[in-house]
């Protein structure tokens, strides 16, 4: 297989594999939603993710919203529009139990 081949394989996998972690944003299961996000992050640059990624800033699943607030930590110092609020408070949960888990 030549390069460009090999170069044409890779990008169709990796369409696919954002089809289906954006899919699965929205499964029931906490952990789905968490591998999800993490699937996301390793596919797109923080800019490009962040518009699929900040309705889960209100998840009701605590380890879903922190996974979130750190994905986006590079973007949210520029702003995150309408979504700032809800990174705040999750990103605030997440020093919370950063800080449990030190006593």
């Amino acid at each position: 297989m030549s390069a460009v081949a090999q170069g044409q394989v890779g990008q169709q996998q990796g369409r696919l594999g954002l089809k289906l972690a954006t899919q699965d944003l929205s499964n029931p299961a906490p952990q789905v939603r968490e591998s999800a996000v993490r699937a996301i992050s390793a596919l797109l640059p923080p800019p490009e993710r962040a518009p699929l990624l900040t309705s889960l800033l209100n998840d009701p699943v605590k380890a879903v919203r922190i996974v979130v607030a750190r994905d986006l930590l590079s973007v949210a110092r520029n702003g995150l529009s309408n979504a700032q609020a809800s990174w705040n408070a999750a990103i605030a949960e997440y020093e919370e139990v950063q800080k449990s888990l030190a006593e």
